[in-house]
């Protein structure tokens, strides 16, 4: 299992961030990502914060 940056996870989001593209390839090159995103924002409010397991197969 391994663990990524949330800043990766929020970028892979956000349409408009310019890092976007990268981090998308970042986490799909994960095979299993424990992911943790702290605050959500949905038309300016915050959310509870979200916690899961992803588990991802190798795609060779």
């Amino acid at each position: 299992m391994s663990y990524v940056d949330t800043s990766i996870i929020v970028a892979a989001l956000d349409y408009l961030d310019p890092r976007r593209e990268l981090a998308l390839e970042i986490l799909e090159k994960k095979e299993e990502v424990y992911e943790l995103i702290t605050v959500d924002e949905d038309f300016g409010r915050e959310k509870e914060n979200i916690k899961r397991e992803h588990r991802r197969e190798n795609s060779c």
